[in-house]
């Protein structure tokens, strides 16, 4: 059984305590609870959902933590810290492969879909984001690049130099992660990304929106035919930048300024920040995952 010391239940009870290891109350893990309890109950079928069965279901070993809340709790103690699976199992008290399969399932239930208000649906592509939010007209987007342990060299990044991930992700004028793509190998240019992307994807159809966006998206705006508005950059024909360049630059920079501060409070747990060691077929839902609390902190704030 889980360490009783390290469930939900003991841990809450100090709220100091509770938000030193996950970066969340007891209110903000209840309503993540109540936010994904449905997708956990389909991970649970899907797990005894097995061919050639010799029990009826719900037979065989049950799970070692069953409750929603210490799986949530362990989760997010693991993406802030980043540990290993050994200097886990001494604070859960639960093995190593156990913990291993609870760090993937609860990555695919707490980064599913995006949740960006407690009271509102969670949204899963840009499409439902926007019939959701019919009042967004002005959107911030960026891409984030994170270090990979890998030997394939089509995640080697140029720009840093090194093998990195990338996720691009919009947010509004406030700061809230309003939706974030499927990621990219390092090696692949922002622009790329953008036109083979779900966001690109929802460009195509002339959306009414101002997009506010950095360098490298430079001339995405003639591509999709929306506004998309970059930083003004020196070239062979504009070899220095005029007084209202610069201007214009220091005034976009000062409104992008808040999907820096979202990268900033993401990379606060380590799992985002440190060399990714992880599954790559779960570092989308790991990303969007970190994304939720960042939304529901400021939905409870």
């Amino acid at each position: 059984m889980t360490n009783i010391k390290f469930s939900f239940k003991h841990i809450s009870k100090n709220k100091k305590l509770l938000n030193t290891i996950t970066g969340l109350t007891s209110e903000e893990i209840t309503t993540m609870r109540d936010k994904v309890k449905d997708e956990w109950e389909r991970v649970k079928y899907s797990r005894r959902k097995i061919s050639n069965r010799q029990r009826k279901m719900g037979g065989g070993r049950k799970l070692k933590i069953n409750n929603l809340e210490d799986r949530i709790v362990i989760f997010y103690f693991y993406a802030k810290y980043y540990p290993s699976y050994a200097l886990l199992e001494v604070f859960t008290n639960i093995d190593n492969a156990t913990i291993c399969r609870l760090i993937n399932e609860m990555a695919k239930v707490l980064g599913k879909k995006m949740i960006i208000d407690k009271d509102k649906e969670k949204m899963t592509t840009p499409d439902e984001l926007f019939n959701h939010y019919p009042e967004l007209k002005e959107i911030l987007l960026d891409a984030t690049e994170q270090r990979i342990n890998t030997r394939d060299n089509d995640f080697h990044s140029g720009k840093k130099g090194m093998k990195t991930i990338k996720t691009q992700i919009i947010t509004d004028d406030k700061g809230r992660i309003l939706y974030s793509d499927d990621y990219s190998p390092g090696r692949k240019h922002d622009s790329k990304y953008l036109r083979e992307s779900k966001i690109g994807d929802y460009f195509n159809k002339k959306p009414p929106l101002v997009v506010l966006a950095d360098a490298g998206y430079q001339g995405m705006g003639e591509v999709f035919g929306i506004n998309i508005f970059t930083p003004e950059k020196r070239s062979r024909k504009k070899k220095n930048l005029s007084t209202d360049d610069k201007t214009w630059n220091k005034n976009l920079s000062r409104k992008r300024s808040v999907v820096e501060n979202a990268f900033s409070k993401i990379k606060k747990y380590k799992i985002l920040a440190e060399s990714y060691h992880n599954r790559r077929e779960n570092y989308s839902y790991i990303f969007r995952a970190v994304s939720n609390i960042i939304n529901l902190r400021m939905a409870t704030n």
